[in-house]
């Protein structure tokens, strides 16, 4: 009989200097207003959790399973006051889509559904700049796809 999950399988993408847009979904359907965030590394973190298993066909040796699947991560970006993601929905408790831009290729991780769930700012004083964090995990997970987006509405932040 299998046990509980004791840990995780992980394996991390980072990007750095590449995009990130988010969008906001009525209904299903992007909404109009389409996020671009510039000049920063976003983080996604794709793991799985464990379980511990063991049958006849093992011959009574533990086997480690794959169960359900994680995705969450990170992105990082400067703080522009006067394109203020959160005055356009995309605060912490937000269910978002996105697409995490792989550096200068036309790849991209996209997800349907993320949700927002923690972010940080800080302020710099040796840089003169407010640096924002946004965490976030995916109720969809993340596909590897070609980055082929046209919006209806993009407003760049940083």
């Amino acid at each position: 009989m299998p046990t509980p999950p004791a840990s995780s399988l992980t394996t991390v993408h980072q990007g750095h200097g590449g995009k990130v847009r988010l969008y906001t979904l009525v209904d299903g359907q992007v909404n109009a207003v389409i996020i671009e965030l510039r000049n920063m590394a976003w983080t996604l973190n794709k793991a799985v959790g464990e379980a511990k298993a063991t049958s006849a066909l093992s011959g009574g040796i533990e086997q480690t399973k794959g169960t359900i699947k994680k995705h969450s991560g990170s992105i990082e970006f400067l703080w522009e006051d006067d394109r203020d993601p959160e005055s356009l929905g995309f605060a912490e408790g937000a269910t978002v889509g996105m697409w995490l831009k792989i550096g200068d290729t036309n790849k991209c991780y996209h997800s349907q559904e993320v949700l927002i769930t923690v972010m940080d700012f800080k302020n710099d004083q040796d840089e003169d700049c407010v640096k924002y964090t946004l965490n976030f995990k995916a109720n969809q997970a993340f596909i590897k796809k070609a980055y082929d987006v046209t919006p209806l509405t993009v407003f760049p932040i940083g």
